[in-house]
């Protein structure tokens, strides 16, 4: 008995805690192990676990739900801390790290939501034009492929504009468009806004840039042929051809964004937003 409560000490055995926390019994042994609770036993050899056992997990839990490390936990509940401000400041640096990813989650949001509207004008603008404003945006392209190299010093490069998505994208320029042939040719890479680019502080340097500033443009959807791949530059050729009909001129160089890819099988189509600014 408790000397001055007058109440026997409850005893939970581990099935009936790991029942309420919702964990298995081997996590409770591994808090035990971190210094979190320590198991009492029966004189049959069970082991249970008390009030201030409970109350030591449930403190665990709620510091745990807040994102503080075990290992943080366990300093504290080990006893060999005893310092209660540490504490205090792993929970303002919680807080800062949850105020941090609302911001990057809203950020995010606001971004698939772009991509939402563009993949949305799909039906209206394939086989279809509208003339209007290309966004400003910085295009990137890396060794032959565009997309990827083998230049190990260009890889970790490409890794830092992989990682921005969906802020970056996969796109297409035309370098074939002051001929206007009927076969252009198109380097592929990945583009962004001058915006975010210096908000991600992404790596480019003169040699892979290109600058596309906002002008007036002919804007289209196109589903692309399966070797999209390996002949980029075919996507731009059915729109110069009805840019030349127009008696228009291609003032700056042509490019799209890949918005979707239909997939049957091993067949896949590339859907590509392309901009075609004209004077």
């Amino acid at each position: 008995m408790l000397q001055g409560f007058g109440v026997f000490t409850v005893k939970y055995h581990v099935s009936e805690v790991a029942r309420i926390l919702g964990i298995t019994p081997g996590a409770l042994h591994f808090l035990e192990g971190k210094e979190i609770i320590e198991a009492k036993r029966e004189k049959n050899g069970y082991r249970y676990y008390d009030e201030n056992d409970i109350f030591r997990l449930l403190s665990y839990f709620k510091y745990h739900s807040m994102g503080i490390s075990l290992k943080d936990i366990g300093k504290h509940f080990s006893g060999k801390e005893k310092d209660r401000n540490k504490v205090i400041e792993r929970v303002r640096q919680s807080r800062l790290r949850c105020l941090q990813m609302i911001s990057y989650y809203q950020h995010l949001c606001e971004l698939i939501g772009d991509y939402l509207e563009e993949c949305e004008r799909i039906p209206e603008l394939i086989e279809d034009y509208e003339f209007t404003q290309n966004p400003e945006l910085i295009f990137v392209s890396y060794g032959q492929q565009g997309w990827i190299s083998h230049d190990k010093s260009q890889q970790k490069e490409i890794y830092k504009w992989v990682d921005a998505m969906p802020a970056t994208r996969f796109s297409v320029l035309c370098t074939g468009w002051e001929n206007q042939t009927d076969q252009s040719s198109a380097v592929l890479g990945y583009s962004i806004t001058p915006k975010e680019a210096k908000k991600l502080n992404l790596p480019y340097d003169n040699k892979n840039v290109v600058f596309l500033p906002s002008l007036p443009c002919y804007h289209t959807i196109v589903i692309a042929d399966s070797d999209f791949a390996f002949s980029p530059g075919k996507v731009f050729v059915k729109t110069m051809e009805h840019i030349r009909k127009r008696n228009l001129d291609i003032s700056a160089a042509p490019f799209g964004n890949i918005l979707l890819v239909d997939v049957d099988g091993d067949i896949t189509h590339p859907i590509v937003d392309l901009w075609f600014p004209v004077r």
